[in-house]
C-alpha cells in the first residue's frame, strides 16, 4: 500500500484534539468517559483500506457480514461474525467487510482509566473472539441515559467487559501454547521410546506443575499421560516383537518394563493376547530357498 497521510477521528468535530475533553463533569472525575456508541450500524463495504487514526480507544463488535481488518505493515486479517476488533489511540488501521454491509455495534472512549488499562496490557490493539452475544449492548443501554448513576454503571460494565475479554484472551493464549507443546513432548516420546518418562519429568517439558499436565494432558488426549505412554509403548513392542526372535523378555526390558510378568498382563490387556501369543499368530515366517 502506498505511503498516505493517514486520516485522523478524534472525539469530536473541533478543535481537533478534543481527546481529553469529557462529557459529564462526572467523566472528569471518575477518568473514563464513553463518548460516541452505535447498534447494529450498518456500513457500505469496500476492500482496499484507507489508512486511517483514531484518537481514542473504540470495540467494534461484527455482528453480521464477513469481515477484514489491516494495519499498518501488515497484511489484511479476515474476521468473521463475532469477532471484536480492540482499537488503540495512533494505530494506524482500517476494517471493513466483504459482503454488501459490515454490521457492528461499537462503543468509542477514552480517559485516564483507559490509559491505565492500555499501559498494563489489558486493553491492547487486538482481534478478540467475543462471540454472538452482543456484549456491547447491555453498556449502550446503560450510556444513553445521562444521570451520574447510569454513567457510573457505563463505566464499571465497560471495564468489566475490557477485563473479560483479556482474561479469555489470555485464556485462549495459553491453551494454544499448551497444545503446542503438547505436541513437541508427543513427538518428543515417539523418539524416544525406549525412555521410561515420569509424569513429573513431562510436566517439567511443559513448564506446568503436575496436576496442570495432567489436567490439560486428560482433557486433549482423553487418557491419562501414564495410560498414552503405556499404551504407546506396548504398541511399539507388538510391531518389534514380529520383527526379529529376540527373547520377549529382552524386548520387554528395552522400553522399561523389568517385571516380565506385569509387561505380559498389560501387553495382554492392550493388545488382546500374551506378547508369546501375537509372535506366534502374526509373524510371517520366512520362505525357505528354492520354494515359492
Amino acid at each position: 500500500m502506498s505511503k498516505t497521510q493517514p486520516i485522523i477521528y478524534d472525539m469530536g468535530n473541533s478543535p481537533r484534539n478534543r481527546a481529553s475533553q469529557a462529557r459529564l463533569p462526572f467523566h472528569n472525575d471518575y477518568g473514563l468517559w464513553i463518548f460516541r456508541w452505535r447498534e447494529r450500524q450498518c456500513v457500505p463495504t469496500y476492500q482496499t483500506p484507507i489508512p486511517r487514526k483514531f484518537e481514542f480507544y473504540n470495540i467494534c463488535h461484527l455482528l453480521e457480514g464477513r469481515g477484514w481488518f489491516w494495519q499498518e505493515g501488515q497484511k489484511k486479517r479476515d474476521l468473521a461474525p463475532g469477532d471484536a476488533i480492540l482499537n488503540m489511540p495512533g494505530v494506524i488501521q482500517d476494517y471493513n467487510g466483504y459482503d454488501e454491509f459490515f454490521v457492528e455495534d461499537f462503543i468509542c472512549f477514552g480517559g485516564p482509566v483507559a490509559d491505565m488499562l492500555a499501559q498494563s496490557g489489558v486493553f491492547s490493539q487486538s482481534i478478540v473472539r467475543m462471540g454472538m452475544t452482543r456484549r456491547l449492548l447491555p453498556i449502550i443501554r446503560l450510556v444513553e441515559i445521562t444521570t451520574k448513576a447510569f454513567q457510573l454503571k457505563a463505566n464499571m460494565a465497560l471495564q468489566n467487559l475490557i477485563v473479560e475479554l483479556h482474561l479469555e484472551s489470555q485464556k485462549t493464549a495459553d491453551q494454544s501454547r499448551h497444545g503446542e507443546r503438547l505436541e513437541d513432548l508427543l513427538r518428543e516420546i515417539q523418539c524416544r521410546p525406549d525412555h521410561w518418562w515420569t509424569v513429573s519429568e513431562m510436566a517439567e517439558f511443559m513448564d506446568l506443575s503436575v496436576n496442570q499436565f495432567i489436567h490439560i494432558f486428560h482433557s486433549k488426549m482423553d487418557v491419562t499421560p501414564k495410560q498414552y505412554l503405556d499404551n504407546f509403548k506396548l504398541r511399539r513392542i507388538a510391531e518389534d516383537i514380529l520383527k526379529d526372535t529376540e527373547p520377549l523378555s529382552e524386548t520387554a526390558k528395552r522400553y522399561g518394563y523389568l517385571d516380565y510378568f506385569h509387561f505380559s498382563k498389560r501387553f495382554k490387556q492392550v493388545i488382546g493376547c500374551s506378547p508369546l501369543e501375537y509372535r506366534k499368530h502374526f509373524m510371517i515366517k520366512p520362505v525357505p530357498k528354492g520354494k515359492s
